[in-house]
């Protein structure tokens, strides 16, 4: 049977993504999907590992690899383009990814942060990102460059943030699809909709992570809680990891 691997946000956590992929790599066949939900970067301490491990991954799954974009990612390359633009530094934790491609850019950068200050908010000052951005390799930064906003197969319909009810999925507003809105899902009965982004899984007494299943839509992204968890359709089973533990599970 055809199935889809769909694995939530990884914010930097490099070891739990390791370990996730050490027990889903051998599982996965020419005719697998693995889906990305974005968000790769930022917080945790390894967003350069992270790609790395994700590029190696695509590098030699059997089957097809879609990485979609995230918040984080969009922020990022508004600031790639434009170094007066600097909500991906200031709003997202983003120096933590840069201090893991180069220490010594992240200190630059700190240091520009403390000198103007507020300013940052309201006057277009140019910091100096490209000690950053020449430190990341070309492979990473092409990975980013080229993800896409949304996926959809046989099984399911995929993005970061989620979907609007109200409209196609065809005909879905690429905001509501990286950033999200809140919308009310209870009703939503189409094709079953899996993103991230949310950080709205629930815990049980056991200390389990259960996703957030509302209509036929399923919200996987567990990593503030230092667990990355991945849904494969169309069974719906759960590979949950930490970074020393692995738990495969059903959330019915």
């Amino acid at each position: 049977m055809r199935e889809t691997t769909v694995i939530g946000d990884i914010h930097g956590q490099s070891a739990v993504l390791q370990n996730l992929l050490r027990y889903l790599a051998p599982t996965l066949r020419s005719d697998s999907t693995v889906v990305m939900l974005g968000d790769y970067i930022d917080r945790g301490p390894d967003s350069c590992g992270v790609i790395e491990q994700l590029l190696e991954l695509q590098s030699r799954l059997p089957g097809r690899f879609v990485a979609l974009l995230g918040n984080h990612e969009e922020w990022m390359l508004e600031t790639l383009r434009d170094f007066t633009r600097h909500s991906w530094l200031l709003g997202m934790k983003g120096l933590s990814t840069i201090e893991s491609y180069s220490a010594g850019a992240a200190e630059e950068l700190r240091n520009q942060m403390q000198h103007f200050g507020p300013r940052l908010f309201v006057e277009r000052i140019k910091l100096p990102y490209e000690l950053f951005f020449d430190a990341v390799p070309g492979s990473h930064l092409a990975f980013v460059q080229q993800l896409v906003r949304c996926y959809e197969d046989d099984r399911g319909f995929y993005s970061h943030a989620g979907l609007d009810p109200s409209r196609p999925l065809s005909d879905q507003d690429s905001r509501t699809l990286t950033w999200g809105r809140d919308y009310d899902l209870s009703d939503y009965r189409g094709k079953t909709v899996v993103y991230g982004h949310w950080n709205n899984m629930t815990q049980t007494d056991s200390g389990r992570l259960m996703p957030y299943v509302c209509g036929a839509t399923i919200g996987i992204d567990s990593i503030a809680h230092d667990a990355l968890t991945a849904v494969r359709l169309p069974s719906e089973e759960l590979i949950q990891a930490t970074g020393d533990r692995l738990d495969v599970f059903r959330h019915s």
